[in-house]
């Protein structure tokens, strides 16, 4: 998706980006958080003082002024690999961990994540949520009304 973005796509004074829609994935407004606007408004100003002056540039672009190919950002991401030894690391690696990241440890509400991730369908974006944790079962049994645990160890005798 990052080989698709625009300068256009970028609204710096409201904040988001807008990505467009894919075959697999539905198109999307992200809110940036004040150091991405304030770094993107930076890449911007130095890409002006370069630009030939097309009104819709590629937002990721070579030296030559190229945009980015798929391949091209596969291939950049793998020269990191070597400063994480034993983890896979590819841009659709990247882009699940985002996601698993916003659900398990930001804790953002799946519906909200289903958006920003572009899943078109919730289950999609189900997968990504960690099982509970046993502090997280051991919360629930307390609190529940009826201990399931405990019935069901009587079920099972």
């Amino acid at each position: 998706e990052i080989a698709t973005l625009r300068t256009t796509h970028i609204d710096l004074p409201n904040a988001t980006i807008r990505v467009r829609p894919t075959l697999k994935l539905n198109g999307r407004k992200l809110i940036l958080t004040g150091v991405q606007v304030y770094l993107l408004g930076e890449y911007l100003k130095g890409r002006n003082a370069l630009s030939r002056k097309r009104i819709e540039e590629p937002l990721i672009q070579t030296k030559d002024g190229h945009a980015v190919t798929p391949g091209l950002v596969s291939y950049v991401v793998e020269q990191f690999k070597v400063t994480i030894p034993g983890k896979l690391i590819n841009p659709i690696r990247i882009r699940q961990s985002v996601i698993y990241h916003w659900l398990n440890t930001q804790r953002i509400p799946i519906e909200q994540v289903q958006i920003m991730a572009g899943h078109r369908d919730i289950s999609s974006t189900l997968c990504y949520q960690a099982p509970y944790t046993n502090e997280e079962l051991a919360a629930i049994n307390m609190h529940h009304p009826i201990n399931f645990w405990e019935r069901h160890k009587l079920v099972e005798r």
